[in-house]
């Protein structure tokens, strides 16, 4: 089977507590084995039935979006590789932790020679996948302390640097964007509602142009 686990939401904290929440929803789901963990937001709208969702994932393969080189700059890097502190601190002081790291070149993640990557929180990924980064709980914690955005990078790096690279989806041009929805118009209609709340029963329309995102 297949499982959707929604994340709290990204506003509230991007830190490592973040991630631990992400890890523990993880550990929860996969004391039962399944074919796929679907991690998603809260706020989500499938644009499929669910008998096309479960068909398309029948591939053993892990969906991540993973950015290439050039589609990175250096921000994306410095989520990890510099150390970052909340932001009630004093400005002043932070401003000049800032520039001492900068002096002194500081990068946490230089001694580990990582392939990096970066892409989104939500994925979906197997069994095997989802077990091998709770293994790698007590590292991922250590290099996403003091860390800013975090979620979006850690997932991605593990992976990519692991013998599971070869297991992530990518397209005949090597993308791994696998969002696609044909050119057209999709209604969008609410089935059911969690406990406490009424069904929306409103039609909603989103007009899908060719070669735009939506």
């Amino acid at each position: 089977g297949q499982v959707a686990l929604a994340t709290p939401d990204w506003r509230l904290c991007r830190t490592v507590i973040f991630i631990l929440a992400e890890l523990l929803l993880f550990k929860e789901a996969s004391t039962t084995e399944h074919c796929y963990y679907h991690l998603i937001s809260g706020v989500d709208i499938p644009l499929h039935s669910q008998d096309y969702i479960h068909n398309f994932f029948r591939e053993d393969r892990n969906y991540i979006i993973c950015r290439k080189e050039e589609e990175l700059n250096i921000w994306d890097y410095q989520r990890l590789s510099r150390f970052h502190f909340p932001s009630w601190i004093d400005v002043r002081i932070l401003g000049r932790i800032n520039i001492l790291q900068e002096k002194f070149n500081v990068d946490r993640l230089k001694k580990y020679n990582f392939e990096f990557t970066r892409g989104y929180e939500w994925c979906s990924l197997t069994h095997e996948a989802v077990r091998y980064l709770i293994s790698k709980e007590k590292f991922i914690v250590k290099i996403t302390r003091r860390s800013s955005c975090a979620d979006e990078v850690y997932k991605q790096l593990l992976l990519y640097n692991s013998e599971y690279k070869e297991t992530i989806y990518k397209d005949e041009n090597g993308d791994t964007d696998i969002a696609e929805v044909k050119a057209g118009t999709v209604y969008i209609k609410e089935l059911s509602a969690p406990a406490g709340y009424k069904v929306d029963k409103t039609v909603y329309s989103l007009k899908v142009e060719e070669g735009k995102t939506a």
